[in-house]
């Protein structure tokens, strides 16, 4: 079974998005000059303090699916469970909410720790068939068709963020810490062959589930005024592996419905969010 190494393709492309974001450090640099976080005036603020505020952005999710299968005597993979191939696929989706955070200043530096919790309508959906023999290379005449969904409907993190101030209005930061998420998981394995009529088997599985896992990236903070600051940060998020699995369905004859069939599955994410921040 092969498939494409996705975790790779994923930091690969958190590394992108952090790329964007040194891009866009020089154009707000602007009146950079050596001084302390708040100017003399107290125009703006010194960064320290408890904040909240909103987000926004749009996350790209992909998973590595390798369809599951025990037998009617309870063996896993075994010789009667000739499987669809594995495969890879990804999906992306909007995720919005809030976060609320404290800042710790340190002559130009910050140390703090922030909490996010957002909806979101980040999918993942996967489909594909094969024509296979079932029974040691009998022709069965079957066509089962796999299909698998995750649905991202929330995600929470809670960072630490370590950030430098380089001017009196801008701040860069590194984060990192726990992400958890509420995650939908549906499977099924059909026969769409021309044996299905009178050789019928369908295996539905879906199940919600949390996860817990971890979250890094970076991103950078502007004051707007001496309470308002806006913000870009760019995060990939690894919330570990899954699996859903499920007896046949009402529809089965006799002998596959002693199977059981299902699909094991990680859950990545890379993301990219704006959002707006009021310090008390």
């Amino acid at each position: 079974m092969r498939y494409i190494n996705k975790t790779s393709l994923g930091i690969n492309r958190c590394l992108c998005l952090l790329s964007i974001l040194l891009m866009i450090v020089p154009a707000l640099m602007v009146d950079i000059k050596a001084a302390t976080a708040r100017q003399e005036d107290g125009s703006y603020s010194n960064w320290q303090g408890i904040y909240i505020g909103a987000n926004a952005g749009w996350g790209i999710a992909y998973s590595n699916l390798s369809p599951t299968c025990t037998d009617a005597l309870d063996v896993e993979d075994g010789p009667f469970c000739i499987n669809v191939p594995g495969s890879s696929s990804e999906g992306d989706g909007f995720s919005g909410g809030g976060q609320v955070g404290y800042n710790y200043l340190i002559d130009r530096s910050i140390i703090g720790f922030e909490f996010d919790l957002q909806h979101s309508s980040i999918e993942v959906a996967e489909s594909n068939d094969s024509q296979f023999d079932l029974f040691y290379g009998i022709p069965a005449f079957t066509r089962p068709l796999f299909t698998t969904t995750a649905e991202w409907k929330w995600l929470g993190t809670a960072r630490l963020r370590l950030g430098h101030i380089v001017s009196d209005r801008l701040m860069v930061y590194g984060t990192g810490g726990t992400a958890f998420g509420g995650i939908e998981i549906s499977s099924d394995f059909v026969n769409t062959g021309p044996t299905a009529s009178f050789y019928p088997y369908q295996y539905p599985a879906s199940k919600d589930i949390v996860e817990i896992g971890w979250t890094a990236g970076a991103g950078l903070e502007y004051a707007l005024s001496k309470n308002w600051s806006v913000k870009l940060d760019a995060l990939y998020v690894d919330l570990g592996e899954a699996d859903i699995s499920s007896g046949c369905g009402p529809n089965c004859i006799a002998g596959p419905s002693e199977f059981s069939r299902g699909v094991d599955l990680d859950l990545r994410s890379a993301m990219i969010r704006v959002g707006i921040n009021w310090r008390f």
